[in-house]
């Protein structure tokens, strides 16, 4: 029984690879909505997450076969330092389309 109830709770490697993998990609699409190239943002990513940009594609591309569980909480941990950043990011940039749209209306 415990050992079926760790096994759910556990992710495998390849599933811990799978994910950093759509960490790394998030936040590439993050950068990549700001407008930056896929190299650009890749670099951005990788330094967003405390990686080489080298390392960040190995995992996009595939090419990590195993990830140690430190590195994993690790680049968790960094992903959700930077959705904070990015929602901080979105806050500004509501602000902004909100005082233009504020200063559009007064001129009609």
């Amino acid at each position: 029984m415990e050992t079926a109830l760790m096994s759910c709770t556990k992710l495998s490697a390849s599933d811990d690879i799978r994910q950093i993998a759509q960490l790394i990609d998030d936040v590439v699409t993050s950068y990549r909505n700001r407008g930056y190239t896929r190299q650009y943002a890749t670099e951005q990513a990788a330094l967003a997450l405390g990686i080489t940009s080298r390392r960040a594609k190995s995992f996009l591309y595939g090419e990590v076969y195993s990830v140690a569980a430190h590195e994993y909480r690790l680049l968790k941990y960094r992903f959700l330092t930077h959705l904070d950043d990015e929602a901080e990011h979105l806050s500004e940039r509501l602000a902004a389309i909100r005082e233009r749209r504020a200063q559009m209306e007064m001129d009609l």
